[in-house]
């Protein structure tokens, strides 16, 4: 079992992220740390842990190249990724590995994540012990049903070598193009019902960076506009995707707003009308391209917050 942690400038928490790695209950485990060329002291800390991880250090590359690189040098036949900001539940592997058991036939195992805020552990207040019997289990073949699902879940080696390496051409909202292929290969998967990965939200640089000005807006759609091409192909049904993929046009759309683009504000907005396909929604759409037109795209930007409500599924963008 391989737990990959990718680290850009992350010294603040890579070693609470670290430590929840060696935490598992599952004993069987190799902890590989790739840092991404960080000009702070995160290499520093990294190599506090000695032998007990497996750690390796280059020019900066972007978080996929860490991911890749990670996974090459993985020895598990379970894969789990980690970012160096976030943490797992002690018993993370060890209950995801136990419900494999009873569904041997399954591709990944996937939980809730929980949302944290920087400053809190969630470690010390759940409980260590947490029982099998605890645990809801589920199995499923939408995996688009399951947010977040790249890091919440626990995969085989063998399925993500069929998946391919994440794409390093792409420089935000990565794991949505990579969560589209997961999606379009999967036959079904293990729903967990309590949350075993938690996501730390602060004011940081994340290793995949939430800027939203004008210049990221390009970046972000190409990388939605490969997961629809991947889904638009596969054997996924329309009904499965396509609610999934609007709220990202609605996020662009958004932003596009705050950076005063009307023409690439209102494109994503007919977008995001032609996947929702409800009444309402388009009625919606329509009033917010409408003010657009009449009040100006900087006064109607703070609307279509208010309006169209849903900032996207749980990507990390």
């Amino acid at each position: 079992m391989s737990i990959i942690i990718p680290c850009y400038n992350a010294d603040r928490w890579v070693g609470e992220a670290i430590k929840s790695a060696l935490g598992q209950t599952y004993a069987r485990i190799e902890v590989i740390v790739v840092d991404d060329g960080s000009t702070d002291s995160s290499l520093k800390v990294i190599k506090k842990y000695d032998d007990r991880v497996r750690w390796t250090s280059g020019p900066n590359r972007g978080p996929s190249a860490a991911r890749n690189l990670g996974l090459r040098l993985a020895r598990g036949d379970w894969i789990q990724y980690l970012d160096a900001d976030d943490l797992l539940h002690p018993q993370k592997i060890n209950l995801s590995l136990k419900s494999y058991e009873a569904h041997p036939y399954v591709d990944f195992v996937w939980a809730p994540h929980e949302v944290i805020r920087d400053g809190y552990s969630p470690i010390s207040s759940t409980c260590r012990d947490l029982s099998f019997l605890d645990v809801k289990i589920a199995v499923s073949e939408n995996v688009l049903d399951a947010p977040y699902a790249p890091w919440a879940a626990m995969f085989q080696r063998e399925f993500l070598a069929g998946v391919g390496p994440w794409n390093e051409s792409l420089t935000r909202w990565v794991d949505l193009e990579y969560h589209a292929r997961i999606a379009v290969r999967a036959r079904s998967y293990i729903r967990l019902s309590r949350p075993f990965y938690f996501y730390r939200q602060h004011d940081g640089e994340r290793i995949s960076n939430v800027n939203r000005d004008r210049s990221y807006i390009e970046t972000a759609l190409q990388s939605l506009n490969l997961a629809r091409e991947t889904l638009e192909t596969s054997r996924v049904s329309p009904r499965e995707w396509e609610p999934v993929m609007f709220p990202f046009y609605v996020h662009l759309s958004r932003s596009a707003g705050v950076a005063a683009d009307k023409s690439m504000c209102l494109q994503l907005l007919r977008q995001a009308a032609a996947l929702r396909r409800t009444a309402k929604f388009r009625l919606k759409c329509f009033v917010v391209a409408l003010c657009v037109r009449l009040l100006g795209i900087k006064l109607t930007s703070r609307f279509i917050e208010f309006a169209l409500g849903p900032r996207g599924a749980k990507s990390n963008p």
